[in-house]
């Protein structure tokens, strides 16, 4: 299987549970979007943040004709 996999990782004030699902204090969409569109191909994406010592979000997502 050919896969990849990104990282993005910050040492900020973390942001609360929700704003994994899409919900943004500040009504902004960006993670509810980029959640969709990953999925939408075949990926998964994955927040994990603790305030407030920062978040991390993993994709994974596999190459054309494979499944993640």
């Amino acid at each position: 299987n050919h896969r990849v996999m990104a990282a993005v990782e910050d040492d900020g004030v973390g942001c609360p549970p929700a704003a994994g699902e899409g919900f943004s204090p500040t009504g902004g969409f960006g993670l509810f979007s980029l959640r969709e569109r990953i999925q939408n191909l075949g990926g998964r994406i994955r927040m994990i943040s603790t305030t407030p010592h920062g978040t991390l979000v993993v994709l994974r997502m596999s190459t054309p004709g494979e499944r993640a």
